[in-house]
């Protein structure tokens, strides 16, 4: 019973950095960077509280089953599987009384309160937890999507126009990591966040699109482009 005392007290004065060592546990800096698919330096820097997790990091450990939520403020369950666990127990935040009439025919969706920039780009450097969004069970499993793999963040800019404006809601699959035919996806160039379409191209490179004509197309090598996810859904504001 000490040693449960002794957590939550060592969580509720926890940083974004303790949280993220936390989840590293007992593996090597080197040895996590390489399993989600970071930089071990942005690793160091994140625990360190040197810089701010970003968008494409937070995604990755949603993959791999963690809660951005957790990470970034230390509420709720620190594994998404967790947050089922605590309906199960009652917790007051995520119980069937705390959520609207009828919820337990929709899936809730965490919501990362970054852009992905419709634009020219746009360097990430602060993400926060948002409320969480509600979309149909059976929609999301008729279209074959796992809500513990989906994220939602908001577009920014006008060079997906007209497909995407700026303020629409993204619905992120972070397990889709490949390009497959044409597809939109978000995607880091440096430390740049940006929502585009992307087409294989067939000298080994990345064909990187806007459907705002106005905006030129660009050739990337493959290896410069990090694939946070694919966008399956886009929640036009009127």
């Amino acid at each position: 019973m000490a040693r449960v005392y002794a957590f939550w007290r060592w969580l509720l004065n926890s940083s974004i950095g303790d949280r993220i060592a936390h989840i590293r546990g007992g593996m090597s800096q080197a040895a996590f960077a390489n399993m989600i698919g970071v930089h071990k330096n942005s690793l160091g820097n994140y625990e360190r509280g040197e810089r701010t997790p970003d968008a494409s990091f937070l995604l990755k450990l949603m993959a791999a089953g963690f809660n951005p939520n957790w990470v970034l403020s230390g509420e709720g369950a620190m594994r998404l599987e967790g947050i089922a666990d605590q309906v199960a127990e009652g917790d007051t935040q995520y119980s069937a009384a705390a959520e609207p009439a009828g919820s337990r025919e929709f899936s809730y969706v965490n919501r990362v309160l970054v852009g992905a920039s419709a634009g020219y780009g746009s360097v990430v450097d602060e993400e926060r937890p948002g409320p969480r969004m509600a979309f149909q069970t059976a929609w999301l499993r008729h279209e074959g999507l796992d809500p513990a793999h989906l994220a939602v963040i908001e577009a920014r800019g006008d060079s997906m126009e007209p497909t995407i404006h700026s303020g629409d809601a993204l619905l992120v699959d972070v397990s889709r990591k490949e390009i497959r035919g044409d597809g939109i996806y978000v995607i880091r160039i440096d430390d740049q966040l940006l929502v585009k379409r992307l087409q294989a191209d067939m000298r080994g490179g990345v064909i990187v699109k806007a459907d705002n004509r106005a905006y030129g197309d660009l050739v990337v090598p493959e290896p410069e482009i990090l694939l946070a996810g694919k966008v399956v859904w886009i929640g036009h504001k009127l």
